[in-house]
């Protein structure tokens, strides 16, 4: 169990970071989805039906990531606005994950998308 928060941040982080570049390149179909919410499907279909061309983030994004603890589990939420060409930098609409620990690794699947302005609780 990692005892230091700056160190799991990163790690959070760096998961999200990998995600948001793959869906920048146009590789949604390698990414992992959490069972029973978004699909690849609605996943183009939400980027196209806001006209964004989403981007690699740069690091400096980490101060906009958001987490949550999901209770009883070693799994967390992860919300990461992101970046677009059409926005020049930080979007409204945000990435939703759901990391969790199997085994040594840590673990991303995507959630949702939606705008900023939903908070981790309700989205």
């Amino acid at each position: 169990m990692l005892r230091n928060p700056h160190s799991l941040a990163l790690q959070l982080f760096g998961i999200a970071h990998q995600i948001a570049g793959a869906i920048a390149e146009g590789s949604i179909d390698d990414q992992s989805f959490f069972p029973g919410r978004l699909t690849r499907s609605q996943l183009a279909e939400g980027l196209a039906s806001h006209l964004l061309t989403v981007r690699p983030i740069p690091g400096e994004a980490i101060i906009y990531m958001q987490v949550e603890s999901r209770p009883n589990a070693e799994a967390w939420r992860v919300k990461l606005p992101f970046w677009t060409v059409e926005e020049g930098g930080r979007s409204d609409l945000c990435l939703c994950l759901h990391i969790r620990r199997q085994g040594a690794e840590l673990v991303g699947q995507i959630e949702d998308v939606h705008p900023s302005t939903q908070s981790l609780a309700t989205a």
